[in-house]
């Protein structure tokens, strides 16, 4: 898989967004998915999201 050399920002930053929170349609997954497989720009950008999503789902809640 080859991705693109990263640029400051990607027209598809809106898509990013409703993919990582699985509010995608299924033509707008799969268009997606096919444009993260040569975007650094939100390949790395999805990585970082899925990261925070996993440390916020294994927090405690706060015990006031």
């Amino acid at each position: 898989m080859t991705r693109t050399m990263p640029h400051t920002t990607c027209t598809e930053r809106n898509t990013l967004i409703t993919y990582a929170y699985g509010e995608c349609s299924d033509e707008e997954q799969t268009r997606f998915e096919a444009h993260l497989t040569h975007c650094v720009i939100c390949a790395t950008e999805l990585e970082s999201i899925a990261l925070l999503q996993g440390a916020i789902d294994h927090m405690e809640p706060d015990r006031a």
